[in-house]
């Protein structure tokens, strides 16, 4: 049986899927009637990239110009830097990042082991175990899911990095994706600087590390940064054209089945219950927006005092004010019907009442 419009399911934009024309000239979902996930880069990249941009090997080549001259040309580009990184104490950090410190010696390991257990160069049993170079970082996220992936609709719910691969494999079908970091994070400036002028050990990394492989067109109607699937996670239809996380067998092999369906299952609880707002949810909304509400009420309260205490001194002068514009508009409107009775055929209606006046003037002046 079909699915009524209104109840397909619908991406990370609000579009719905297996339908042509979206809302305010969204994508065209045709053929595409399941939503699936997709790795969203930006969230499960940034604490990588600021590991790499917040080390101290890159910190001295951005302010200190010990390799040179620093590559952050002013010092608000340098204090900005130091408070973003919390490498100083400022308003916006309640203590460090917690990141590993990289050094010289072991920043293009480190950096390329983990993005290549992101990318999917790697076992995807690497990403998920504690014992990879990610640590537990993409072990725990689960209950975040909704952090890092993305909802997309899809032809159907197996496609998967898999996928992607034997499609590129058979035709050379693909696409790729370079992360960078977004330009209203605070740390673009010195991200930017880094892959354009760091010491080759940074720039080699950033250049050969941050490229992701993205699904094709055929395959996924978006742009390649949200059609990057996520190593070892697969999906298997639910109903209604809905697909739930599965882990990959290579990754049940890593850390065992008992870990793999834990994983699904809280990512899966994770979107449901994105979907639905409670009572919490509505009081946490009020709570954000009760200076607004403040404000509203202060502005309404003191414009409806000085409304009544100006409606209590001039009420009077209102109402004659009231009567006697009703008054002028009858007998407006009543000059204006009389005139029109005697208006003459080519004429316009206000020569008719000039001539009209000019009539009753003479008439009045010989009676």
């Amino acid at each position: 049986m079909a699915i009524p419009p209104s109840y397909l399911p619908r991406d990370y934009s609000g579009a719905y899927c297996d339908t042509e024309k979206n809302w305010n000239d969204g994508p065209n979902l045709k053929g595409f009637p399941k939503l699936a996930y997709t790795m969203n880069v930006t969230s499960t990249t940034d604490l990588i990239a600021k590991q790499l941009v917040c080390s101290s090997f890159a910190a001295s080549a951005l302010t200190s110009g010990a390799l040179g001259a620093p590559l952050l040309g002013s010092q608000a580009l340098i204090d900005a830097y130091l408070c973003h990184c919390c490498l100083v104490a400022c308003a916006k950090c309640t203590g460090s990042l917690g990141l590993t410190d990289l050094s010289s010696s072991n920043l293009q390991s480190t950096i390329s082991g983990k993005m290549s257990d992101l990318t999917g160069a790697t076992s995807a049993s690497n990403l998920f175990s504690p014992s990879g170079a990610n640590g537990q970082v993409f072990s725990n996220m689960w209950e975040e899911a909704t952090k890092y992936f993305n909802q997309v609709c899809l032809p159907d719910c197996s496609t998967n990095f898999a996928t992607m691969n034997e499609t590129y494999n058979t035709s050379g079908k693909s696409r790729s994706y370079t992360y960078s970091m977004s330009p209203d994070e605070g740390l673009y400036y010195a991200w930017t600087a880094l892959k354009t002028g760091a010491p080759p050990q940074i720039q080699d990394v950033i250049n050969s590390s941050f490229t992701f492989m993205a699904l094709p067109l055929s395959l996924c109607p978006y742009t390649a940064s949200k059609c990057v699937p996520m190593p070892g996670v697969e999906f298997k239809e639910v109903a209604n054209g809905y697909c739930s996380f599965e882990m990959a067998a290579e990754v049940m092999n890593g850390v065992g089945s008992a870990a793999s369906t834990a994983f699904a299952s809280l990512g899966g609880e994770a979107f449901t219950a994105n979907s639905v707002e409670t009572f919490g949810n509505w009081v946490g909304d009020f709570m954000r927006s009760i200076g607004a509400f403040i404000v509203v009420a202060v502005c309404s309260f003191v414009i409806a005092l000085i409304f009544m205490v100006l409606l209590r001194f001039m009420l009077g002068y209102c109402v004659w004010f009231a009567v006697w514009m009703v008054m002028l508009i009858l007998a407006g409107a009543g000059g204006l019907s009389f005139s029109r009775g005697s208006q003459c055929q080519g004429e316009s209606l206000l020569s008719t009442a000039q001539q009209m006046s000019s009539a009753v003037v003479v008439a009045s002046s010989t009676a």
